[in-house]
């Protein structure tokens, strides 16, 4: 799927053909809110909760906190925030909080997950949220 990144990007989505439920969507390099309002924000974000709807995971670009954002808009990356809204919208098990900006410590994306943990929490949602790292093994 295209995905709002300056230059193009894609998402893919896997599945296996006997359970779906197993799907897993990567959206490496995508802004999830509109830098240009060159399309309708309904219809464009619901095509990016359409191709995640009910997978297990969303392996999604989460480079930036919500202020962070503000000087970064338009270079084709999201928030952690931005990643929970639309990992719940979907109805996806497991966020993997994915491409990191390079400066935080672990410390400090430790508590971006636990962050994006508490807006799961205030919204009654069950999303597990987990932080892609070298040797992450995800299951079903």
């Amino acid at each position: 799927m295209d995905v709002q990144h300056p230059g193009g990007a894609l998402a893919y989505g896997f599945a296996e053909l006997r359970s779906p439920s197993t799907a897993l969507a990567h959206m490496p390099d995508n802004a999830l809110v509109l830098a240009e309002a060159k399309r309708t924000l309904s219809s464009w974000r619901e095509s990016f909760s359409q191709f995640v709807r009910g997978g297990s995971f969303l392996v999604q670009n989460t480079t930036y906190s919500t202020e962070e954002y503000e000087h970064e808009r338009g270079w084709g990356h999201s928030t952690y925030r931005d990643g929970v809204e639309l990992a719940l919208e979907a109805g996806a098990r497991t966020l993997v909080l994915f491409h990191h900006e390079p400066r935080p410590s672990d410390e400090e994306l430790d508590r971006s997950a636990e962050e994006c943990r508490l807006i799961v929490d205030e919204r009654g949602g069950a999303l597990e949220v987990a932080i892609a790292a070298e040797g992450l093994a995800l299951s079903t």
